[in-house]
């Protein structure tokens, strides 16, 4: 799944903190401060690491934003929209949280990490359910406008490739 490369190099908007050396035909120029511009998620993350950005459009996910997907989807006969990258973006989630109690385990900590896996859970499996009414539907094309990327490839593989599909939007190791 090329997936997860894609949105890593989807390009980001972002403000330079400081002074940032980047390549510009064969020599080397600095960002300056407070300049506003636009660079890969992968990169994004390594300069906020370092203190050198800040992130001005990043889509953050919290336990309020999954249970409110999660009400839409239990209260809709209807497979409901969902942000392309949600499932890669609750992936990071998870794993950002791993790392966070590998360092100073809570109590708060694990119980969000355990909360979002049961929420994940729960959403793949009532969207599992529609998908596979979708198939047996006669009117498809409208209904698969509302399936992530993940899910037109679960979509096209149905069942065989369900429990691939659900370990590669799974942290690993968990």
């Amino acid at each position: 799944m090329n997936l997860l490369f894609e949105w890593k190099n989807k390009k980001i908007k972002v403000r330079a903190l400081k002074p940032i050396p980047q390549f510009v035909e064969k020599k080397i120029e600095y960002l300056k401060k407070d300049i506003v511009t636009e660079i890969p998620i992968w990169m994004a993350r390594i300069l906020k690491e370092n203190e050198m950005i800040e992130i001005l459009d990043e889509k953050n996910i919290d336990l309020a934003k999954l249970d409110k997907f999660l009400w839409r989807e239990k209260n809709s006969s209807n497979l409901q929209a969902l942000e392309d990258d949600l499932y890669i973006r609750i992936k990071e989630y998870l794993e950002n949280l791993s790392k966070k109690i590998k360092e100073y385990p809570t109590t708060q900590l694990i119980e969000n990490k355990q909360q979002t896996k049961a929420f994940l859970d729960d959403l793949l499996t009532f969207r599992l359910y529609k998908i596979l009414r979708i198939v047996e539907a006669k009117n498809r094309r409208l209904l698969i406008k509302s399936l992530t990327n993940e899910e037109k490839i679960l979509y096209d593989n149905i069942l065989s490739n369900f429990e691939k599909w659900k370990s590669e939007i799974l942290p690993k190791n968990d």
